[in-house]
């Protein structure tokens, strides 16, 4: 698996772990607590910054040049 693919699918599972405590924190009565609201925070946070780093990277490019430079110390013409 490319690590684009696997970095996609954690975004995913984040989603989907903060929609989870999200619907148990409202659907569950005997859950509800500051401890489950801070972890859906929690959550929603990772999830956010977690997407908008991925946004945010740079793709990396590489070209194939027609000739790589001559080592550094060597002559670059004709002995």
């Amino acid at each position: 698996m490319r690590p684009v693919g696997k970095g996609v699918i954690a975004h995913a599972l984040a989603f989907i772990l903060c929609i989870a405590m999200a619907c148990e924190l409202v659907f569950v009565p005997r859950a509800a607590s500051p401890t489950l609201f801070l972890l859906v925070v929690l959550g929603f946070v990772d999830f956010i910054t977690g997407l908008s780093v991925h946004m945010v990277q740079p793709k990396l490019v590489f070209e194939r040049t027609a000739q790589a430079p001559p080592p550094v110390g060597q002559a670059s013409g004709p002995s």
